[in-house]
C-alpha cells in the first residue's frame, strides 16, 4: 500500500506554506514519517527568504550605534538558514549533488591546457 503524501501542517508560516505547496510535489521521500523534517526545511527556506529581503533592502553592512559600519545581522541569519537548509534540500532530492567527480586518482598529475598542474615540481 502506497503511503499518501502529507499535507502542510497548520502551524507553518504563510511563506513556509507557499514553499511546501511549491516543493512537496517534487520532493523525493516525502512521507508522513519525513513530514516533520520537510516542515523544518520549508520554515528554513521562509527564514532564508526573509533575511535575503532584509539584506537586499538594507545592504550587507549597516550603521552601528557609534556610527561605524558593521555587518548586517540579517547576513548571519541568511548564512545560517542556507547552511541548515542545504542538507535537507539534498535529503529530499531538491538540490543537485554537483558535477560528477573524476574517478582517476592521478587527476592532479594530468595536464591542463597542455601544462602540468604540478609545474614540473613533482614527477
Amino acid at each position: 500500500m502506497k503511503s499518501r503524501r502529507p499535507v502542510a501542517p497548520a502551524h507553518l508560516s504563510p511563506v513556509a506554506r507557499d514553499e511546501w505547496a511549491r516543493l512537496a510535489p517534487v520532493a523525493a521521500g516525502l512521507t508522513p514519517a519525513t513530514a516533520r523534517g520537510f516542515a523544518l526545511l520549508v520554515e528554513l527556506l521562509a527564514n532564508e527568504r526573509a533575511a535575503a529581503e532584509i539584506v537586499a533592502k538594507e545592504g550587507v553592512t549597516v550603521r552601528s550605534a557609534a556610527g561605524t559600519s558593521k555587518p548586517n545581522p540579517a547576513m548571519r541569519s541568511l548564512e545560517i538558514a542556507r547552511a541548515q537548509a542545504a542538507p535537507l534540500l539534498r535529503l529530499f532530492g531538491l538540490l543537485p549533488a554537483g558535477p560528477p567527480r573524476r574517478a582517476d586518482k592521478d587527476a592532479a598529475k594530468q595536464p591542463v591546457n597542455g601544462k602540468s598542474t604540478w609545474h614540473g615540481v613533482l614527477k
